[in-house]
């Protein structure tokens, strides 16, 4: 795929023209520990700031543009490091004038209502004097930690285990059981603000016990209940395993205090406890448990932003998971059935995390269809027995409940049929009319031609030749010119309209990733070979297109004289370079100079492409052949990955700065194309995609090294 400069110029104007300052207001901080924190928002905002961000943030000031940033203008941070730290600042809202930049730094703004409601990560409002709740709390270490987790998490068993053995889960799950008066309803009420303000203590143990920072203690709404917690903000800077105990602290708390609750009411033990004679403690110690139930099953939801979500995403460790998750069920899951494809190692990531939501919600709709629902229309039946108006409030709840229930249903329903009417449904067309041959080319047209990189050094007669081959489509917008994962049968060269380069991994996500107008061309490799498309090509508006295949093309090659080995050879490189998904966007004048850089190298099996803790001088992409990636820890090397033909070696040290990460040995003999750091930094400084497809394929490779390593 290419872009010429009209069309691909969006991205590099952008990164000229657009020029990044800090919002006013925001203040700088030292802490205790000599760290720097960035304050902005009335106090509602906090950044840790390492000490190389804190060289960028002075020129982060309006007067230098975000290429000039990228390239290292004043500072000593590698150009994902700046696209970094900026989506960071952007998100905080603590970034200004980079609008146009959205689409690769990421949304920002106010959540909605419903956001903020079931969002237990909403602003806390901090309250003086709160902070002393946390005094006594010890910080116990992480094997420390670990213990509590594990005593609430038999807690947790014990509970639910006592109440299915003795046939006893309408208790686990009917808060409303023993509400028999109005009061009731606000004791209820005060016991979920107790029940939660006690999770946020717990909370608070487990991350002093892994040394999270705490900057206060406040009040913090949660699915309209207004209870007490920590300022948790500190967990973003926190290492893999704190974070993940973190979250299990936050979750284990409830299902623990829930599991105590329900053994002390089901063993009647809590009539022995203080003030056992004086208040209903057996029926509280079951509401108790009910409410932490709930509470549990609403943190585990995997698409609230709870507990659960949190634990998701540091498994997956992939962003947006949630949505991609729900795309692979209901874009690609029943594909992969229908043409018995195995499921790829991401793929299966998709798959658990789509069941696991499934799951949540089957289990939520039985809790409240068969327990809850019908707990809370009783109570109300009992309310109405002594008010006039009884009748129409036990009307309101038990549409609610019904509502809420029916819902989740309803979700599961729209995934079956969903699926079935993809079984059903045949393909959509793709492309448009064939109007004819072209028999008249323009200057304009060859000039065009010239541009793409195959075709540049052919003479005018070799060029006539090939474009009386070359047939011209129409396609109207809103069609696929090509599908990816179709066979290709055409290269095409636009003419006049415009397109978009649409990218699906494989959740099923569709990704822009190129905008094309008159003179882009893709579709290169389908004069090679009829391999499988990789990406959608879609018209916006009318796009008149001229084509050729590969018939065509080898007929006028042959009329013309030329070596044929010598147009393939460059057909070949160029076709290479434009099927790796990360370069898919890369403007054709970039592609081009990354394209004269290249260094051919033969490998044999067993070199090394690069070793670990050397100095990276470049980055090497594997033309044939496969490779395996070696990490050494403890003087004990392990294989931790295996690279195939189009994967980038050693992009983590050329773009992080440091040494290798790992080592990279030919598993095969093979090819490798030598690309200088200096080339490889300035193709990726010209276009802001290619550089988060390259930021997502190092977070991969990073994530895929052992912790510490």
């Amino acid at each position: 795929m290419s872009q010429n400069a009209a069309s691909a110029g969006s991205d590099a104007a952008a990164l000229d023209s657009i020029r990044p300052r800090l919002t006013a207001g925001l203040e700088r901080q030292r802490r205790d520990d000599g760290r720097l924190l960035l304050v902005g928002g009335g106090h509602r905002q906090y950044m840790d700031i390492s000490a190389a961000e804190a060289v960028l943030l002075d020129l982060l000031d309006g007067e230098r543009s975000v290429r000039e940033l990228l390239r290292g203008a004043g500072h000593k941070l590698t150009a994902p490091a700046v696209l970094q730290f900026m989506r960071r600042l952007w998100r905080a809202e603590m970034l200004e004038g980079v609008d146009d930049l959205a689409h690769a730094l990421g949304e920002k703004g106010e959540p909605t209502r419903a956001e903020r409601l079931a969002s237990p990560a909403t602003s806390i409002l901090a309250v003086p004097g709160l902070a002393l709740l946390l005094r006594p709390l010890v910080a116990l270490g992480p094997l420390g930690a670990s213990a509590i987790l594990s005593a609430l998490g038999l807690l947790s068993v014990g509970g639910l285990g006592m109440a299915i053995s003795e046939g006893r889960l309408d208790r686990l799950f009917n808060p409303f059981l023993t509400l028999r008066a109005p009061l009731a309803f606000v004791a209820l009420y005060l016991m979920a603000a107790v029940l939660l303000s006690a999770r946020g203590l717990i909370r608070g143990l487990v991350a002093r016990s892994h040394g999270i920072d705490i900057p206060g203690v406040g009040l913090r709404q949660w699915l309209g209940v207004v209870h007490i917690d920590i300022d948790d903000r500190g967990r973003r800077a926190a290492a893999l395993p704190a974070r993940r105990a973190l979250a299990l602290g936050g979750l284990l708390s409830l299902t623990g205090l829930s599991g105590l609750a329900m053994m002390l009411h089901l063993t009647r033990l809590a009539h022995e406890l203080p003030l056992g004679d004086v208040l209903p403690l057996n029926a509280l110690s079951q509401q108790l448990a009910s409410l932490g139930a709930l509470f549990a099953l609403a943190d585990a939801a995997p698409f609230l932003r709870g507990d659960g979500w949190h634990l998701l995403g540091m498994w997956s460790r992939l962003p947006h998971s949630g949505a991609r998750s729900r795309s692979f069920i209901l874009k690609r899951m029943v594909r992969n059935i229908r043409e018995g494809r195995p499921l790829g190692a991401r793929e299966r990531i998709y798959l658990g995390l789509a069941t696991a939501s499934l799951a949540h919600i089957v289990v939520s709709a039985t809790v409240l269809l068969g327990f809850t629902v019908p707990g809370a229309l009783d109570a109300v039946v009992h309310l109405g027995n002594d008010s006039d108006h009884g009748h129409i409030l036990g009307l309101v709840v038990g549409s609610l409940g019904i509502l809420m229930a029916g819902a989740a249903w309803l979700v599961l329903l729209y995934v079956a049929l969903g699926s079935l009417l993809q079984l059903r449904s045949p393909p959509s067309v793709t492309g448009g009319k064939v109007t004819g041959p072209i028999t008249d080319p323009d200057e304009l047209l060859i000039e065009r031609c010239r541009r793409v990189p195959f075709l540049a050094k052919v003479d005018e007669a070799v060029l006539r030749k090939l474009l009386a081959r070359m047939t011209r489509e129409e396609v109207p917008a809103d069609r696929d010119i090509v599908r990816q994962g179709e066979p290709g049968r055409f290269f095409y060269l636009i003419e006049d309209g415009q397109a978009e380069v649409l990218v699906e991994e494989e959740s099923g996500l569709q990704h822009h990733a190129a905008k094309l107008g008159p003179g882009d061309f893709f579709g290169e490799v389908a004069l090679l070979t009829d391999s499988p498309r990789t990406a959608t090509v879609r018209a916006l508006t009318p796009v008149k297109l001229a084509r050729l295949d590969p018939d065509g093309l080898q007929k006028a090659v042959e009329a013309a004289g030329v070596d044929p080995e010598a147009v393939t050879a460059q057909l070949r490189d160029a076709a290479f370079l434009r099927n790796l998904p990360w370069l898919i966007s890369l403007p054709t004048a970039a592609a081009a100079t990354l394209q004269n850089a290249l260094q051919r190298r033969d490998i044999k099996q067993g070199d090394v492409i690069v070793e670990q803790g050397t100095e990276a001088d470049g980055v090497y992409l594997l033309r044939s052949g496969r490779a395996e990636v070696l990490h050494a820890r403890d003087g004990t090397e392990r294989e931790v990955a295996s690279l195939d033909e189009g994967a980038c070696i050693g992009e983590i040290a050329t773009l992080l700065g440091g040494t290798r990460r790992a080592s990279v040995r030919a598993a095969e003999d093979g090819t490798v194309l030598f690309v200088p750091a200096s080339a490889f930094r300035d193709a990726l400084a010209t276009d802001l995609t290619a550089m988060l497809a390259v930021e997502q394929l190092i977070a991969e490779r990073l994530a895929a090294l052992p912790e510490g390593g």
